[in-house]
């Protein structure tokens, strides 16, 4: 619900006008007990993002949730596997990094780990100390467990990309999922979200 996503095509409205104000007013009052104070025009825009969102169920998780921790957990997405999961937590990670830093910062971070997951004995990436503390400290990238994909980050000051290259089932034929964060002059930020086909790998 905080980002305007970038998409080619509108959504029907299909969302409670008084609900998603609502839901609004008590997210970001949430977010500014936190400090993070959101631009001005950010809350117009969230609920025509609201309103347009097809059954979004953190409405309704916003509306119930008594206190400041239970209304952020409603923001985070279920799991879907890796890297879905993966990606999310380090989107998440980097829209908070931006709101109290209000920078993403100039930094580049090449695959991890610098090996294809299929090299591997096991065929699965290792769970290993990652070689920057960015990655387990701001992105929160999990290296607990073995992983399917290598991960590639870089940012610059208002822009940050980050990649999870994978391929499943050892064919030699890699998939990319791309996340791009943009916060632009509109005082809004903006998420690309690019996954490959799905069955392409």
């Amino acid at each position: 619900m905080l980002l305007v996503a970038c998409s080619s095509s509108p959504k029907p409205r299909t969302g409670s006008t008084g609900d998603c104000e609502k839901a609004v007013d008590k997210l970001f009052a949430m977010l500014a007990r936190r400090g993070m104070e959101q631009p001005e025009g950010q809350r117009a825009v969230t609920i025509e993002e609201c309103k347009r969102a097809s059954k979004d169920a953190s409405v309704g998780c916003i509306l119930a949730a008594p206190d400041d921790d239970a209304i952020e957990k409603c923001l985070k997405p279920a799991p879907k596997g890796e890297p879905h999961d993966q990606l999310a937590t380090m989107v998440q990670n980097l829209r908070t990094y931006y709101f109290v830093h209000e920078t993403f910062t100039d930094m580049k971070l090449a695959l991890f780990p610098a090996k294809p997951c299929c090299e591997f004995p096991t065929r699965k990436c290792p769970a290993e100390q990652a070689p920057n503390d960015w990655w387990t400290n701001v992105l929160k990238l999990d290296v607990t467990t073995e992983r399917s994909f290598q991960y590639r980050f870089e940012s610059t000051s208002d822009k940050a990309i980050v990649e999870a290259i994978g391929d499943l089932d050892c064919d030699g034929k890699t998939v990319t999922y791309r996340r791009e964060l943009e916060q632009r002059s509109d005082g809004n930020m903006h998420i690309t979200i690019n996954n490959p086909p799905d069955g392409k790998d």
